[in-house]
């Protein structure tokens, strides 16, 4: 995707043209599929492995929050080239459904690290909390 976008749609760009709209689906790939979807895989499949509890968890959320950081410059972008070009925000069903779609993944991220990491809550609550 990286190299089909910068050699037919002309690559990538931080200055409100058309190669800065690029970023977004770029981003947003690597962000909710790739960082997202490889913590989740690896928080379920890490105890199949021989290394550390500490160890999964520290690179399942380090891939948490790449995918967070992804999905915000990604936002960031969109938002930047809309406003950029004069074009108006959160005008399609996509936009409203990707808004909704990241702030109720950030309402959830938080609530669940919230859950984990007071010791007072007991696993089932946690568990259900989390997005995972």
């Amino acid at each position: 995707m990286v190299v089909l976008t910068n050699k037919y749609f002309g690559g990538y760009a931080w200055d409100g043209s058309e190669k800065q709209f690029n970023l977004h689906p770029i981003l947003m790939v690597a962000g909710f599929l790739f960082f997202y979807g490889n913590s989740v895989l690896l928080y379920k499949i890490g105890a199949g492995i021989s290394v550390s509890k500490f160890k999964i968890k520290m690179a399942h959320f380090l891939l948490h929050l790449l995918a967070f950081v992804c999905a915000v410059v990604g936002l960031v972008a969109v938002f930047q080239y809309h406003n950029a070009q004069g074009f108006g925000n959160a005008r399609s069903l996509h936009s409203w459904m990707a808004s909704e779609q990241s702030s109720s993944t950030v309402v959830r991220q938080v609530a669940a690290f919230r859950a984990r990491i007071k010791f007072s809550i007991d696993m089932k609550k946690a568990t259900f909390l989390s997005p995972s």
